[in-house]
């Protein structure tokens, strides 16, 4: 089974073996733990390695198949072993696991971890070998590869990814909810290392508190502007009107360059103003959301709770709304973003000239003779 399969299946009862594989070592830990909280408390699990380790001997063959064999002295409960590091151990003695797992001798449950046991393709049931041998006796062999960040071939939407469903079923397991294109915002901004991912969820659910579901704003919030950070400031002194800031932020960006949502450092000015634009272009459309929400009648706490405002942003938002009171400005604004859109996208220009004159047509009303 594929983990993910794995983790959302119930454990089938008859089970003696389990064999889990794969250079993820996060999801092979989630499978372990599946397969031992299914078993309950009440089963005695013991820990051998199968390889030297620093402060650990690799336990034999013959002594890890005494220990499946051996009766408990008081007639006691179930046991199960579960041997960590176990390529070596198995490439080794593939006969000897062979014959032992069909004979059926082991009186105990086996888990079999390790990071090359099964094949990385395996896409049925193996008849042959020490595999087949677990799969004829009725055990389970789990893989747990690395999860593609997109989905198969190209096909469908970006964030319906296996990355992006093991981010929504990992917050889950933290008692919140994610939908599949916020998923896709924390993963790019993270990376695929599925640890660092879950630490990051794990954060986010204390941050958000009693509330039960993960927001994109809460992503940027707490993961993303660590790492973009440059890029937001642009982004809300414009929100902000503050022509002098922007442009100071802008310079240095430039200068320094930022992080992508990966980590990469970029410097390049052609992406780092395709970037400005983007972020610029989603804090305008909630502020001005707002100001549109605002001239209706609709009170500010209403229409922060429709652009999904978290309530340490609301102040800020309040004064950004403000700031574009007059119709003028946001006509204004709205239209030097496009021009600054196409002329990127068309090449018009040197990235830094455009996004510099930019600011100045979009923030200065005094400049309304440029546009």
């Amino acid at each position: 089974m594929k983990v993910l399969d794995f983790l959302k299946a119930p454990l089938p009862d008859a089970a003696r073996v389990f064999v889990v594989s794969g250079s993820e070592s996060f999801l092979r830990e989630q499978a372990v733990r599946k397969i031992k909280d299914a078993l309950g408390e009440d089963v005695e699990v013991s820990l051998l390695h199968g390889a030297s380790t620093r402060d650990k001997e690799g336990v034999s063959v013959a002594d890890l198949f005494d220990e499946l064999r051996m009766q408990s002295l008081f007639g006691g409960g179930e046991r199960l072993i579960h041997v960590r590091a176990a390529d070596q151990l198995v490439a080794e003695n593939k006969d000897a696991f062979k014959r032992f797992i069909a004979e059926g001798e082991a009186v105990h449950r086996l888990i079999l971890e390790g990071e090359a046991l099964a094949p990385k393709t395996m896409k049925s049931a193996p008849k042959t070998g020490w595999l087949g041998a677990v799969a004829k006796s009725g055990g389970v062999i789990v893989t747990c590869p690395p999860l593609f960040d997109r989905p198969f071939a190209g096909r469908g939407p970006v964030h319906e990814s296996p990355l992006s469903r093991w981010v929504c079923a990992q917050a889950r397991f933290h008692g919140k909810r994610l939908s599949m294109p916020d998923a896709y915002l924390l993963h790019r901004a993270v990376g695929s290392d599925l640890r660092k991912l879950d630490g990051e969820i794990q954060k986010l659910a204390i941050f958000v508190g009693e509330r039960p579901e993960i927001r994109a704003e809460d992503i940027e919030r707490i993961t993303t502007t660590g790492r973009m950070a440059p890029i937001y400031a642009v982004a809300e002194a414009v929100a902000s009107r503050k022509l002098g800031d922007a442009l100071t932020l802008t310079e240095r960006l430039f200068e320094r360059g930022t992080r992508d949502a990966s980590g990469r450092t970029v410097r390049d000015p052609a992406t780092l103003a395709m970037m400005l634009l983007r972020s610029v272009g989603r804090r305008l459309e909630k502020v001005l959301r707002v100001r549109e929400l605002l001239d209706g009648g609709v009170p500010f706490d209403t229409a922060a709770e429709e652009v999904r405002e978290s309530p340490w942003g609301r102040d800020r938002l309040r004064a950004q709304a403000e700031a574009f009171r007059h119709g003028p400005d946001r006509a204004r604004v709205l239209r030097e973003l496009l021009r600054l859109e196409r002329a990127l996208k068309s090449g018009g220009g040197e990235p830094r000239v455009l996004l510099d004159a930019f600011l100045v047509r979009a923030l200065d009303s005094r400049a309304e003779a440029l546009s």
